[in-house]
């Protein structure tokens, strides 16, 4: 099992707190979170292609791998620290146009890193 590990190309490209963005044997990017079990969940699959944070809250832009769609993920890390599955945290998923137009009404961070790959 160590061999198959030791294997692996990870990396981490970006850190919060407990939120990690990696990526493993290929470019694409996802959301990891490691909660206070020390228990890894993976919020948000590839493809990431920018993020922001601040002391609330977390900013994903993200592609869908097929269509090349453009969509946004909004986390609310006081919201994240409460649960120990994937599946029950709270994720915001807004189209283009409704982040647009939520985020110029709201505090949420600016995208401050931007990754590009094929």
């Amino acid at each position: 099992m160590s061999v198959l590990l030791g294997a692996c190309d990870t990396r981490n490209e970006w850190q919060d707190g407990a939120y990690q963005l990696r990526w493993i044997d290929t470019p694409e990017l996802f959301l990891v979170y490691t909660n206070d079990k020390g228990r890894s969940m993976t919020l948000i699959d590839a493809d990431i292609i920018g993020i922001g944070s601040d002391e609330k809250h977390i900013i994903i832009r993200h592609r869908h791998h097929l269509s090349r769609e453009i969509s946004y993920f909004v986390i609310d890390k006081q919201a994240t620290n409460t649960h120990n599955n994937a599946q029950a945290v709270p994720l915001r998923h807004l189209s283009e146009e409704e982040y647009r137009s939520q985020a110029a009404q709201t505090t949420w961070p600016n995208i401050n890193r931007e990754f590009h790959y094929p």
